[in-house]
């Protein structure tokens, strides 16, 4: 989307109460992301800035990146759980602490084939593989902060066989209404069974973004999960 359709888009869905929005790693890569990070603070009326930039670097430059768009404004970004304990720690070190950094596992994008081939395990066995992980790395920070996920809504029962030492915030990207196109996303489940699974945030952004009526596909996905938007 163009910065006009996301300025529509934002302004048609300000008083809906979302929790946030999410700029995706084209804007950053067209070189307008931490522009627009700024400008969504002002021009939504509340909800949290969401970069998912996708960070997976050496430590080094994943400190760098993360001390970089938190500086732009963003309230929450993610990092590749492949990147491993020293970068998720990196990018957590180069965040101040009120700007969550959510770790991303296995792509909801990928099948299990795929999954198979690049990780030799099961989509459901790697997600567990990454939790574990995570939980590792957050634990030995030096400043410790809340694990935040990212995860398909099928492998949110997997968060809660981990001994987590502080309950994680998880974000279920794949999450379509029933009968909805799924797109490109593999891995999916309902809203209402992403929230009734654990799920304290679900990313519906192609199903709200390429509806004919945004605003409609909004209040539909609220009565879905049984949030009352009015109050």
């Amino acid at each position: 989307m163009g910065r006009s359709d996301i300025l529509r888009l934002a302004h048609a869905l300000r008083d809906l109460k979302l929790g946030g929005w999410k700029l995706g790693s084209v804007l950053f890569r067209k070189g307008c992301g931490p522009e627009m990070l700024g400008w969504m603070k002002t021009e939504t009326g509340g909800g949290r800035i969401f970069a998912d930039t996708k960070i997976h670097n050496t430590p080094d430059v994943m400190k760098e990146t993360a001390a970089y768009l938190a500086e732009a404004g963003a309230d929450m970004m993610t990092v590749m759980a492949a990147s491993g304990i020293a970068g998720i720690r990196a990018a957590c070190d180069g965040a101040p602490e009120e700007v969550d950094i959510y770790v991303v596992g296995v792509l909801t994008t990928m099948e299990e084939d795929d999954c198979s081939l690049v990780f030799d395990r099961r989509p459901n066995e790697q997600q567990h593989r990454f939790f574990l992980l995570t939980e590792k790395a957050f634990k030995g920070l030096k400043d410790p902060r809340r694990p935040c996920l990212i995860c398909s809504p099928q492998d949110l029962d997997l968060v809660k066989i981990v001994s987590w030492t502080q309950k994680p915030n998880t974000a279920t990207p794949g999450v379509r209404s029933p009968g909805a196109d799924p797109h490109d996303q593999y891995r999916i489940g309902t809203p209402a069974h992403a929230v009734a699974s654990g799920a304290t945030n679900i990313i519906m952004g192609r199903q709200i973004t390429q509806a004919k009526d945004p605003v409609g596909a909004v209040k539909n996905i609220y009565e879905e999960i049984g949030f009352d938007w009015t109050r």
